[in-house]
């Protein structure tokens, strides 16, 4: 019986666990979890059929545990026998810090992020779904085996995502712009209205909009922005850069600012076509 060793049965691990089921990748998964009502509700809705006792009796195995713990269950993990031949992958938003962080070359991991998720948290909201018509990104490292490679992709492929590959360090720049800075605006915004009196009244839509993400987990963001906090910071001064300067054509280049914002609507528009 083939079987998906599953550490850490969160929104995330979870639908992993769903779509590789889903797919036939693997007859059953098992998983684990430090949280033992996470590890309940995963058993008690099927996003799992056991619990995972022993890493080895596993034929692949996912990591879906909160970005600073990865690199820990990679190294318990070459210990405990798991060694250098279970293809092993993880589904993490910072890569840099956890190859940094590994004891061990380990050829049979492949380094993963995809491009999907929610604010909401927990084995309740696992989605089978979550990964149709998503972009999961590759990180190999320089010893990272081809044949690991080839075949974890094929398991991403199967959950419906399209795969990119490119370095650790391409990856946690970009994604420092394109995910980690929009979650600490949105948390800072967030903050900023609810120490001010008076104002939670009026909240929009727009304020709603903006601020969703805001809601996500906090034990993730907190190592999400410790682990790339550096890539965070040069793009932080870049935005603020932007800001002052729209503020500088607020008071003295009206003209200018209408036809700053009209490129900018533009643009945000064309993406709900890509």
């Amino acid at each position: 019986m083939s079987t998906l060793g599953l550490i850490g049965c969160g929104l995330l691990g979870g639908s992993v666990a769903l779509a590789l089921k889903s797919s036939n990748c693997f007859e059953r998964v098992l998983g684990k979890d430090v949280n033992q009502t996470n590890l309940d509700s995963a058993l008690t809705r099927g996003v799992i059929d056991g619990v995972l006792v022993d890493t080895t009796a596993a034929d692949a195995l996912c990591v879906a545990v909160p970005t600073a713990a990865i690199a820990d269950v990679l190294n318990e993990a070459f210990h405990s026998g798991v060694g250098q031949h279970i293809p092993t992958f993880d589904v993490g938003s910072v890569k840099g810090s956890i190859l940094r962080s590994l004891t061990h070359p380990l050829p049979n991991f492949v380094p993963c992020h995809p491009i999907a998720g929610s604010h909401e948290s927990g084995p309740e909201v696992a989605d089978v779904e979550l990964f149709r018509n998503s972009t999961c990104i590759m990180t190999p490292a320089s010893e990272t085996s081809e044949r690991h490679i080839q075949y974890v992709e094929e398991l991403w492929h199967a959950m419906g995502a399209t795969v990119v590959k490119m370095s650790s360090e391409q990856h946690d720049r970009i994604l420092a712009l394109t995910s980690h800075l929009p979650h600490l605006l949105s948390v800072a915004i967030v903050k900023q209205v609810f120490q001010t009196d008076g104002v939670s009244d009026y909240l929009g839509n727009g304020f709603r909009d903006f601020s969703r993400i805001a809601a996500g987990d906090a034990k993730v963001w907190r190592d999400i922005f410790t682990e790339n906090s550096d890539e965070l910071r040069i793009h932080f001064s870049e935005f603020v850069s932007i800001v002052e300067s729209l503020l500088h054509q607020a008071t003295e280049q009206p003209v200018q600012l209408e036809a700053q914002l009209s490129v900018v609507s533009n643009k945000r528009k064309s993406f709900d076509d890509l």
